[in-house]
């Protein structure tokens, strides 16, 4: 039986001749499944940073577990994150998460046709905190212990201030000019603007990049990177594996956790058409048989440059303000969209990995081991300059 349905039951009666009787009155019940209730959401492993999320429900429900960075109500329930969808446990463990973030959580269930209940009530904690570990952010983990960083004292003290902080968030010891508090990115850019950092950020954000005049400014730090880096530590491979980004997600799904969505940027779910038969494979290399593909977001995209698009779907498309030079992602792609797909659709080369203050490649893109119908020719696309398609534009 499904939510929310009014059923209308009868009963005939049948003897050993096979005759059967007529039909019983007419009873009616309305099927309605209580929400889940109780739910408790509490950390579980500190070490391994997970939540476990508790809830009491009716048997024979399926759940749906959402997280947001604030209090999910039905208001904004549209923007939550869906964490598991239509599970049968009464119990969810969220291990996708990060030092000294603090989530919130819901729960609804779900019917066997698909119909979704109303929040969980009877709420014994909706939010979690997780703490840094004791190591974190300890020098011999932060990308920051580099060149000027050789003790955790000096560490601190390049952001922080214990008696003299301008800023009245964290004790930060730079704050801006307007209110007195951490408004903008100023404080990263103490270093990351070319003197103090190899990574030169202010140089790379372009006036007009749509992030900066999209991102918000968190609650808890007042400034817009912390949207997407821990200054602290980031448990992931861009930390461990020697790159230095500090990274809250690795590759695509930093980005996807926020344009998975048809209301994330300009009516695109991002997140949906690399699900599509024909894409690039920036979510695996290997499952869907391309062997040796890599190609990232970052590869087309820098999200300290890119601008913002048109704003209606379908006349975007020839835009080129969201892309940058794949050779140089610094730079903003200044040529035409097919031009953009040919300088690495060809039989020359393609972009390598490269970190300097100059230029910053930051994969090396690789091409599927195809021969194969459709994909004659292998991948070199160049021959397009030349076809009545190319030459009409």
């Amino acid at each position: 039986m499904l939510n929310e349905r009014t059923y209308y039951l009868f009963v005939k009666a049948k003897d050993a001749a096979g005759n059967v009787s007529a039909a019983s009155p007419d009873a009616s019940v309305i099927v309605q499944y209580s929400v889940p209730a109780n739910m408790d959401a509490h950390l579980k492993d500190l070490q391994n940073k997970q939540v476990e999320i508790n809830w009491t429900a009716p048997d024979g429900l399926f759940f749906n577990v959402y997280r947001y960075d604030e209090q999910i109500t039905a208001a904004n329930m549209g923007s939550a994150e869906l964490i598991a969808k239509e599970i049968s446990a009464k119990t969810f463990v969220d291990s996708a998460t990060f030092a000294g973030e603090t989530y919130y959580y819901q729960v609804t269930a779900v019917d066997v046709g698909g119909a979704e209940s109303a929040l969980s009530v009877h709420i014994k904690s909706d939010n979690v905190t997780i703490p840094n570990n004791q190591s974190e952010g300890g020098p011999d983990q932060s990308p920051h212990r580099g060149a000027g960083y050789q003790t955790s004292d000096e560490v601190c003290k390049n952001c922080h201030s214990v008696h003299r902080a301008k800023g009245s968030r964290k004790l930060f010891r730079k704050g801006s000019k307007v209110d007195g508090d951490i408004s903008n990115i100023e404080l990263c850019f103490t270093c990351h603007d070319g003197t103090g950092s190899t990574f030169d950020i202010k140089k790379t954000f372009k006036a007009g990049a749509a992030h900066d005049e999209r991102w918000t400014v968190p609650d808890d730090t007042g400034i817009k990177c912390t949207n997407c880096h821990h200054p602290h530590n980031a448990d992931n491979y861009q930390l461990r594996g020697g790159g230095d980004r500090m990274t809250k997600r690795v590759e695509e799904a930093l980005c996807l956790k926020c344009h998975d969505k048809p209301i994330s940027v300009n009516q695109f779910n991002i997140k949906e058409q690399f699900n599509r038969e024909s894409r690039h494979a920036i979510t695996g290399t290997t499952a869907d048989g391309l062997t040796g593909a890599k190609v990232e977001c970052t590869s087309c995209h820098n999200p300290h440059v890119a601008q913002r698009g048109k704003d209606q779907p379908g006349e975007s498309y020839a835009d080129v303000a969201r892309l940058i030079d794949p050779f140089n992602t610094f730079n903003k792609w200044e040529d035409t969209l097919v031009e953009f797909c040919l300088s690495c659709h060809n039989s020359d080369k393609q972009p390598e990995k490269t970190a300097t203050k100059e230029t910053f490649v930051p994969f090396t893109i690789l091409f599927p081991d195809v021969n194969d119908r459709p994909f004659f020719q292998g991948w070199d696309k160049t021959a397009f300059r030349d076809s009545e398609h190319g030459k009409k534009g």
